[in-house]
């Protein structure tokens, strides 16, 4: 059995997969044996799939995350290839010995191993592992309900150069949301003040608009109202961040401050500041 072990063992190093070493690996790797040296490498193997294509023209299979920035290719042979398969979101393509590409090839695709408490255990030790990251980023938001340090995970991997830009939108608008709910906090002033806006939808920037007119941020609420509008805010907003704009620039005279003065007014909503402001400078806008 030892001798077993020390093959098992050694296979994984060598990231060798097909079924009769899965079987060995499953019966042999137990994860009080999971260190960090096999924590690096184990990975691949435990979320290792076996994928069958039976039209022989196929060549390779080309995986394509939803999370993720560019592809992985895995060579079949015999129509078949064992290659690890970390997300469920993913497009699978087939390509042929003259780089055609095929979306609607039929394919089979089963898990090598079921090995929960190993995978367990290496994301605990290899937590740092991409793709680990990106599954507990996964069943993060598969929960829907959030913690500060869900939240402090999604913010790293939002910022990292390989997600996909649609996928970093969605981090940002679920962490956007959670943030927008809160109480004041330095972390959720920090995060709207330095979030870049251009990775926001216009409902996202709405809230982060209104929280900074909320939270007295009012140079920054006014930039953004400038480049993305400000109309879909609320009245209440709009008055309030019209008003201390006004009083910032000492009623100097400036085309958009006057355009929400009056937007303000002409809806029965102002004060001594906004009239004074459209006596000293509307004309008809």
């Amino acid at each position: 059995e030892s001798q077993i072990e020390d093959f098992a063992v050694e296979q994984v190093f060598e990231s060798h997969m097909n079924r009769a070493l899965a079987d060995i690996y499953s019966q042999m790797i137990f994860p009080e044996m999971v260190d960090e040296k096999i924590a690096r490498v184990l990975p691949k193997l435990l979320y290792a799939r076996e994928i069958r294509c039976s039209v022989p023209d196929m060549r390779q299979a080309v995986f394509c995350y939803e999370e993720m920035k560019g592809e992985t290719t895995a060579t079949l042979r015999g129509g078949r290839a064992y290659v690890p398969v970390y997300l469920d979101h993913v497009h699978v393509l087939f390509q042929d010995d003259f780089g055609n590409r095929y979306s609607s090839i039929p394919y089979t695709m089963e898990p090598m191993m079921d090995c929960r408490t190993l995978k367990e255990q290496t994301a605990k030790i290899n937590a740092s592992h991409e793709m680990m990251r990106l599954i507990r980023c996964r069943e993060i938001l598969e929960q829907h309900s959030y913690s500060a340090e869900d939240i402090e995970i999604l913010k790293d991997i939002s910022q990292e150069e390989n997600i996909h830009e649609l996928f970093r939108k969605k981090l940002v608008s679920e962490i956007v949301a959670y943030y927008y709910k809160m109480e004041e906090t330095a972390e959720c002033d920090e995060y709207f003040l330095s979030i870049d806006k251009k990775l926001l939808s216009p409902d996202d920037r709405q809230k982060v608009m209104d929280a900074l007119v909320t939270k007295d941020y009012y140079e920054e609420a006014y930039r953004m109202a400038a480049r993305y509008g400000y109309r879909g805010l609320g009245l209440g907003r709009i008055m309030k961040l019209a008003t201390k704009m006004i009083l910032k620039v000492l009623f100097e005279r400036d085309s958009l401050l006057l355009e929400m003065a009056w937007y303000c007014f002409s809806r029965g909503r102002g004060n001594d500041v906004i009239v004074e402001y459209l006596c000293s400078h509307y004309n008809g806008l």
